[in-house]
């Protein structure tokens, strides 16, 4: 993004800080100029209504020069540590802004990824096969640099999600069953006349990667407790789908062990010493029982 693009979303931003800096500036001027004319002569008439009480006072005041020294040190530090905060700030602003660009061009890579992989890479005309493979992974290797830019956690998990979605379009497209076929590659339909490859392997095993789960992702399941999750099942409002999962739990092999040590951790009664008022089809009880 350059400068005046920049400057023209976050003008308003801008003049509220620097009218406020402004203000700021203004007042503290105002009163030093106050104090000179008017604080200065008070405070003497003040502090010392007699003639030769300012001398003495003079050496007393000497004791605190240290203390006057250690406020404006305090000062300084104050205003060291706010430039630094407003620094910080702003960069993180800006990097914010970045993200933003960057996640909206990662879109527009993996839109045209899918593209040229949906219309030329399944062309029957070899030479609009051989380029969509190129283009597409082209623009998924783009996408990839532009996915490590981005450095704001939200926009980190945005980007994750943009890609899981595409990844599940590429695969839908990369199940065809015409890529099953090697001569789909080749530059002849006949195995016996194989010559060599219309699609460089290289971008085409870029592309089916990006079709497959990535296994070093982030897998967001893993996160998710389980006990949680069979808690919320025995209080969820008996639908259908609810019904179903329950059922299940209870009927399938290997599964039934596992719902009945998650009922006795958690001190419920196990299933066959409940006696609903109203069974489901699968036996088991319905919402209130």
């Amino acid at each position: 993004m350059n400068l005046k693009k920049w400057l023209t979303k976050h003008r308003s931003t801008i003049t509220r800080q620097f009218l406020g800096t402004l203000g700021l500036v203004v007042f503290v001027c105002l009163l030093w100029f106050l104090w000179g004319v008017l604080g200065v002569s008070l405070f003497k008439r003040w502090i010392c209504p007699e003639a030769g009480a300012c001398e003495a006072l003079g050496q007393v005041g000497d004791i605190f020069g240290g203390i006057n020294a250690l406020f404006a040190a305090v000062a300084l530090a104050a205003i060291a540590y706010s430039t630094d905060a407003s620094s910080r700030a702003f960069r993180q602003e800006q990097q914010r802004t970045h993200d933003v660009d960057y996640l909206e061009q990662i879109r527009k890579s993996y839109e045209w990824a899918y593209r040229a992989l949906s219309e030329e890479g399944v062309s029957p005309e070899r030479e609009l096969r051989r380029r969509g493979w190129l283009v597409c992974a082209r623009h998924l290797l783009a996408a990839d640099d532009l996915a490590l830019a981005i450095k704001t956690p939200a926009y980190k998990t945005i980007q994750r999600e943009e890609e899981l979605y595409w990844r599940e379009k590429f695969r839908r497209v990369l199940a065809a069953p015409e890529l099953a076929v090697p001569t789909f590659f080749s530059l002849v339909t006949n195995k016996a006349e194989f010559a060599g490859s219309d699609i460089d392997m290289k971008p085409a095993m870029i592309v089916v990667r990006f079709g497959i789960w990535n296994r070093g992702a982030l897998n967001p399941l893993i996160e998710v407790d389980r006990n949680e999750l069979m808690n919320w099942l025995e209080e969820a409002p008996s639908t259908s789908a609810v019904r179903g999962l329950r059922g299940y739990l209870r009927e399938f092999p290997g599964l039934i062990e596992q719902w009945t040590e998650h009922r006795l951790a958690s001190g419920l009664p196990q299933p066959s010493q409940l006696r609903p008022k109203q069974a489901d089809p699968v036996g088991w009880p319905t919402e209130g029982s």
